[in-house]
């Protein structure tokens, strides 16, 4: 039961040859099941709890050994289903044409590989995943990265990467605390490198299609590798990574200037969130940028020499992890002027 031998007992006899029809998804009586299925495989040979492991997420190309017969369940209407290895065309009975749905569950093209637990690092092979063990049971884990959208993405961040996501199981007893990498195909930024905690892991359980729920935040992150650290781990499970959505910002207000000398003397209110706030310079106050970047401070005022005859300066509340609003005012000095005060 999903990929782990829970009784094993020997069979009196031998199985005989028969004609009757193969039923799936009933009892003996007939019964329906109710549920849903995703694909059904049948060997003419015994699967290896590595092989259920590492395929159970995964479909199949139709050939491979020992592959009898394969329903993979994706016409969408009608009350048949195609074997696609043997023709074993089967009815679909108990059942209309509003009882196709959508899959939900785990399941894609992607990759999947099984390592034991160790101290120190562990690669999973092409999953893209790789852990670092600070402690462990030597416990068996599966990982397969599946290259596709799930079914719902998690609705805190702004942007998803969802060109992939993961199933981790444990196979085994025992606790075990380890730091894990992720690497994504979508692109990091230097933003992401010096607040890695916008970047968020989220998880649910390993056959789940609910809600995604946040685990934790990256504790840093490799933009040129694209790779995702999060550390302390204790449980797996699906898991997906997010990006949070940007905070906006206030406007910095009561922007105002005095010439003291030759000084200008920049102040402002403070803005709710803001750590930091960032003075730019120009000679148009209708540039469609804001100029050079002169000074970053942490409080509401700034001073600077008048160096050159005409300068617009414009104030913008900031965080590293936040979009910046620029200040609605400008202000232009003029030597002359400040030099007849």
């Amino acid at each position: 039961i999903n990929g782990e031998n829970v009784r094993t007992e020997n069979f009196p006899g031998s199985i005989t040859l028969n004609t009757e029809n193969l039923i799936l998804a009933s009892d003996q009586g007939y019964d329906p099941y109710f549920g849903a299925i995703e694909e059904l495989r049948i060997w003419n040979d015994v699967r290896s709890e590595e092989e259920l492991r590492e395929n159970m997420h995964l479909p199949l190309n139709g050939i491979e050994s020992g592959l009898v017969s394969y329903w993979q369940f994706n016409a969408g209407s009608g009350l048949t289903t195609a074997d696609m290895i043997s023709n074993n065309q089967g009815t679909l009975t108990n059942m209309d044409e509003d009882d196709w749905i959508d899959s939900t569950i785990p399941f894609g093209d992607g990759v999947s590989d099984s390592q034991t637990e160790i101290s120190g690092t562990v690669e999973f092979l092409d999953t893209d995943v790789s852990m670092y063990f600070n402690s462990h049971s030597s416990a068996e884990i599966t990982v397969t990265r599946i290259d596709t959208i799930p079914n719902i993405n998690p609705t805190e961040p702004d942007v998803v990467f969802d060109s992939q996501y993961w199933v981790v199981n444990r196979f085994g007893y025992g606790t075990f605390d380890a730091d894990l990498t992720f690497t994504i195909n979508e692109d990091l930024t230097d933003e992401d490198v010096s607040n890695p905690s916008q970047i968020k892991l989220y998880t649910r359980s390993s056959a789940a299609d609910t809600d995604w729920i946040q685990l934790t935040t990256a504790s840093s992150i490799n933009a040129a590798n694209k790779e995702v650290l999060f550390n302390g781990i204790t449980g797996f499970s699906q898991f997906i990574i997010g990006r949070s959505a940007p905070q906006t910002l206030d406007f910095p207000l009561n922007l105002t200037i005095e010439i003291i000398g030759t000084n200008v003397h920049l102040s402002w209110d403070a803005v709710t969130g803001a750590n930091s706030y960032k003075i730019y310079a120009s000679d148009d106050p209708y540039a469609t940028d804001w100029g050079m970047e002169i000074a970053s401070v942490s409080g509401t005022s700034w001073n600077t020499t008048v160096f050159e005859e005409k300068k617009f300066y414009h104030v913008i509340a900031s965080t590293d992890s936040m979009i910046r609003n620029v200040s609605k005012r400008s202000f232009r000095t003029r030597r002359k002027s400040a030099f007849r005060k």
